[in-house]
């Protein structure tokens, strides 16, 4: 009996595969019927996956590893050459950030980065599921349930799919809780702060940019119109957000009062995101010509 291993469209014994995609592998078997398929991933068997075609849809990370197939008859069985399946990082659609071991039980924060296409239409993911009412670029979730949590979006008339985070069930320990700084903002000059994450988990928090709100504590001349810029040690612009509105305001609120700090102006500007280990650049920058006081802060959200 001769066995050959076809993937649909190639004959590579390694393929990389566009996150989102169907794949079918199919074996061709030449030999007295009948013929039993067994699958394997990874050298172990797959459950359930006993015919001739191995059909794995809306291709993710789970999925990429190496895939065989035995095929048996009464005369004896052959075994076909393995074929890798690897995942394409860059047709992965960009979240701001992707973080590593979220602990399961406080807030996970996710959104798409900054700026985004303008006909993306949004749909986040619990276990590959729609999370009902998760229609926009921004996720968060409180307490974070252990599940996968992905983000699909439609634009240019095809699907795509972001990275995969999955919460972990563990205690993160805290340390400092908020830090925040109080400076003169104009065209010329922004207001830059540092952040470091230390390594092993993954922190929420909120960052906000307070310039309107500013007056409420008798600051004669706030800025009048703040926005936040949110940067990786590289230079990479992750988001950015001039105004806490729309899909924002309620996270931001109940995330403000989580963490003690007091009620922001309409037009001052927030941040909620779920950030990896790594050192990080916060600007608040002026609009226009516009100058004025400002505070930024940040928080340690549990």
């Amino acid at each position: 009996m001769v066995l050959t291993l076809v993937r649909v469209g190639a004959q590579e014994a390694a393929v990389t595969v566009r996150a989102g995609a169907s794949v079918t592998l199919t074996a061709s078997a030449d030999g007295g019927s009948p013929l039993r398929y067994e699958w394997t991933f990874g050298g172990a068997a797959l459950p359930g996956a006993t015919n001739s075609a191995l059909v794995l849809e809306r291709f993710n990370a789970s999925l990429a590893g190496r895939y065989g197939v035995r095929v048996i008859n009464a005369l004896g069985e052959a075994t076909a050459a393995p074929v890798t399946l690897a995942l394409d990082a860059a047709s992965l659609f960009p979240l701001a950030a992707v973080p590593a071991r979220v602990g399961a039980g406080g807030t996970l924060a996710l959104s798409a980065r900054s700026p985004a296409p303008t006909d993306a239409r949004w749909q986040w993911l619990r276990d590959g599921q729609p999370i009902a009412g998760a229609t926009n670029a921004v996720l968060v979730v409180r307490p974070a349930a252990v599940a996968v949590y992905q983000l699909r979006v439609t634009t240019g008339g095809r699907e795509e799919f972001s990275a995969e985070v999955a919460p972990r069930t563990a205690s993160v320990p805290r340390g400092l809780v908020n830090l925040s700084t109080r400076g003169l903002v104009s065209p010329e000059a922004a207001l830059i702060g540092g952040v470091v994450i230390p390594p092993e988990w993954s922190r929420t928090l909120l960052i906000r940019a307070v310039g309107p709100g500013l007056a409420a504590f008798g600051v004669a001349a706030p800025l009048v119109q703040p926005t936040l810029r949110l940067r990786d040690a590289g230079g990479r612009l992750l988001a950015t957000e001039a105004g806490w509105g729309g899909a924002l305001r309620a996270v931001v609120v109940e995330a403000s009062a989580a963490v003690g700090a007091f009620p922001l102006a309409a037009a001052d500007a927030a941040l909620l995101l779920t950030l990896p280990p790594g050192a990080y650049t916060v600007e608040v920058a002026a609009v226009g010509s516009a100058r004025g006081e400002a505070l930024l802060e940040v928080y340690d959200v549990p």
